[in-house]
């Protein structure tokens, strides 16, 4: 993510106050709670793993806040996060 968010910005993520963290799981809830009590402005990132309203929509109804944003592909074919980042980024992606 740091490399893709570099090229398309031209600088790391760090330098725009952005912090990437790579959480497994059922980890995300956990970071959603501190979020929300801390009103730090998160976006979740996660599959949808072929039912987004089950799985990211329903998945987080105790979580939800203000500062809190769930992101998935709603198309139900597009399983993964990774499939995704690579069919919309493919010029990108493929630059050696």
């Amino acid at each position: 993510m740091e490399c893709l968010y570099e090229r398309t910005k031209g600088h790391p993520p760090s330098e725009d106050g952005v912090h990437i963290i790579s959480v497994g799981g059922t980890s995300f809830k956990r970071y959603m709670e501190v979020s929300k009590l801390l009103n730090i402005r998160t976006a979740v990132i996660r599959d949808n793993d072929s039912d987004y309203q089950k799985n990211c929509i329903n998945n987080y109804d105790d979580y939800q806040a203000d500062c809190i944003t769930v992101c998935a592909d709603r198309d139900n074919t597009r399983t993964t996060f990774e499939i995704c980042m690579y069919q919309d980024n493919k010029d990108i992606c493929e630059v050696a």
